[in-house]
């Protein structure tokens, strides 16, 4: 399940944090894990736009399914779903397609998001590839105990020192991970985690 700004109170959160995290390297770098349709991706590429950091930010998402990653791609979506994104957001930042009860998300945000069909576990990234963001929301509820430990691991491998972490609501990284809990959904990689 997915939908655009998803737990509102998450993107209340990351609209006070990414600033800094911008302001350290002077870019973003974000991963969506089990991205969908293109909704959450598209979702924080409005927050940056709305903090002027989008022209200098990058976002990747996957989804194992070639059907979601072709929707996001095309970031054409049934008119209901903009029920969850505000007026002066999908006045900006969306097309309406009255023909086809549409909205489309507008070049300018489309071009700062790559959709690749990858597996969480087998990410098709170079070994050095860090992030600041990265969000996996409601997949590790899914695996087996030891599955989703690898996942936590794996992500936090690519996870810049000081960056941030995104989970679902009923989900709890490994403690044996250099992750603390900064706010609800949100994890913060220490600083002097070794990478």
């Amino acid at each position: 399940m997915t939908r655009f700004f998803r737990d509102q109170h998450v993107f209340s959160d990351l609209a006070t944090r990414l600033p800094s995290l911008h302001a350290r390297r002077r870019r973003l770098n974000i991963l969506c894990v089990a991205c969908s349709d293109g909704q959450e991706p598209y979702s924080i590429a409005m927050l940056l736009a709305d903090l002027g950091l989008l022209a200098s930010s990058r976002i990747l998402g996957i989804d194992r399914r070639e059907d979601a990653i072709r929707a996001a791609h095309a970031g054409r979506y049934p008119l209901e779903c903009a029920s969850d994104i505000a007026a002066d957001r999908l006045e900006a930042y969306t097309d309406l397609h009255a023909a086809s009860d549409s909205i489309r998300i507008r070049p300018e945000l489309r071009s700062v998001c790559t959709f690749v069909v990858a597996d969480a576990f087998h990410l098709p990234l170079p070994a050095h590839e860090r992030f600041d963001l990265i969000l996996c929301r409601n997949l590790a509820i899914y695996l087996q105990p030891e599955a989703s430990m690898q996942l936590w691991e794996s992500l936090v491998q690519r996870l810049e020192p000081g960056g941030l972490l995104v989970v679902g609501k009923a989900e709890r990284p490994s403690p044996c991970t250099p992750l603390v809990r900064t706010g609800p959904c949100i994890y913060q990689r220490g600083e002097g985690a070794p990478s």
